[in-house]
């Protein structure tokens, strides 16, 4: 009489080892293969219903795309916060060798060193963002498990 009594299913979570080839990489046709037989198999997609099926794989392409752009925006953002931060060094440079008193001088330096801080700290970021976005472009194993156990079970905490 009541469906919201029922049990919803328990689906598998889904790991890396369930994705074969096991040992390759899994380029972004092959993930949109394993994401639709999975879903499929495990009774998440209707097998029967070709619609439902490609709608869910266009969403999981899409997200895919996404996750590439918000990947290279990132990269981008911090190259253009590392060269905006170098031309505020060239301007406190120029501005130091304008100002006469020490103290003005003093303070300068000091400014250039937080800029300079700011840099490396950009530089790290940039490093962490180009190592995430090249293992995505070479590998989207952890995205596909990411995705589908996110769509199955909801996001981690």
């Amino acid at each position: 009489m009541f469906n919201f009594f029922k049990k919803k299913p328990k689906y598998p979570v889904l790991t890396s080892g369930m994705i074969e080839p096991t040992d390759a990489l899994l380029t972004a046709t092959d993930a949109k293969k394993a994401y639709k037989s999975f879903m499929v198999q495990i009774g998440y997609l209707d097998k029967s219903d070709k619609l439902e099926i490609s709608s869910y794989v266009g969403y999981f392409a899409e997200a895919m795309k996404a996750y590439e752009n918000g990947s290279k925006n990132e990269c981008n953002e911090c190259k253009k916060s590392i060269s905006d931060h170098k031309k505020e060094i060239k301007r406190l440079e120029n501005k130091a060798k304008i100002v006469k008193e020490e103290w003005e001088q003093e303070e300068i330096k000091a400014e250039i060193e937080l800029v300079k801080e700011e840099i490396e700290m950009y530089t790290k970021d940039l490093k962490k963002f180009n190592a995430e976005f090249e293992a995505f472009k070479r590998d989207k194993r952890n995205f596909l498990i990411e995705y589908v156990n996110n769509e199955i079970h909801g996001e981690k905490e």
